[in-house]
């Protein structure tokens, strides 16, 4: 019979993982498991990684990269065992001292099958903020992939993350939760620090998420016309202060928006005409 244990942490690693898993160990008790799951990650990065030993460690090497949904399904399928709750962080962020325990909390209390905390940004010049989960696209609550935490009875239920989505399977996973009725929880007092990225990577993220949104809302049955334009991602930018530059964020993710829109069309297009050839009996 599978042993059953209190928390399992999942890290989804593309980057150096280090200094995240030193934070996440300090808080683990013996009842608990922290799992890195290394996901292309530079060569150095990897031999750094595992020379931290560890008997509640446990790494596993995709080798090649692979999306973020499908990293962390890695993670849940190489646990040993049935914890009772599971967490997920991101390899270049920092939780902080009593995020295990803050977020945790409600799951193992049973008033909660999804949980997120807060992400502080960090800036270059200090300059700190917090922002917490929201509901995105005037549609349901969205929870963030980096400091999230789900039971795994509800895990189970919903498969896991959706791994065709490159990006947005924290979003993804949220509104399929909310759809079967699950409870889930914004918990401000999980703090994780977020440093802000480079100009040009975070141009590339947010063009990623941008991309994938458009994915997002189709599979969700979610009109197009939610997608915010540039004025409103820009206002958004400004206000929240999640990005380093918000005329680079905005513009990249709204080009982003653009492209996936118009993929997503096609891909309709393109399904509508083989069903009506079906219907005509014309291969």
């Amino acid at each position: 019979m599978a042993s059953v244990y209190r928390i399992a942490v999942i890290i989804p690693a593309s980057t150096n993982p280090v200094l995240q898993v030193n934070a996440v160990l300090s808080q683990l008790t013996s009842d608990d498991r922290l799992v890195v799951v290394l996901n292309g990650i530079a060569e150095a990065d990897r031999y750094e990684c595992q020379k931290i030993r560890h008997p509640l460690l446990t790494v596993i090497d995709s080798r090649l990269p692979v999306g973020a949904g499908c990293a962390r399904n890695m993670g849940i399928r190489s646990l040993e065992g049935i914890p009772k709750v599971v967490l997920f962080c991101d390899a270049d962020d920092v939780v902080s001292s009593t995020w295990l325990t803050e977020l945790a909390c409600p799951l193992l209390l049973a008033s909660a099958d999804l949980v997120s905390g807060a992400l502080r940004l960090i800036r270059s010049n200090g300059f700190h903020t917090l922002v917490l989960p929201a509901i995105d696209y005037w549609h349901m609550q969205a929870v963030f992939g980096g400091n999230m935490g789900i039971t795994y009875k509800a895990l189970n239920r919903l498969n896991g993350f959706d791994e065709s989505l490159p990006c947005c399977e924290d979003t993804d996973i949220a509104w399929r939760a909310g759809e079967l009725g699950m409870r889930i929880q914004v918990v401000p007092k999980a703090i994780v620090d977020y440093r802000l990225k480079s100009l040009i990577q975070e141009l590339r993220q947010r063009f990623r998420w941008g991309k994938s949104s458009a994915r997002l809302l189709y599979i969700h049955g979610v009109s197009f016309a939610r997608l915010p334009n540039l004025r409103a991602l820009l206002l958004d930018k400004k206000t929240t202060h999640f990005a380093a530059s918000p005329v680079t964020a905005s513009l990249g993710q709204w080009v982003g928006q653009r492209i996936g829109m118009w993929q997503e069309k096609k891909k309709y297009d393109v399904h509508m005409r083989k069903a009506h050839k079906s219907r005509l009996g014309i291969d």
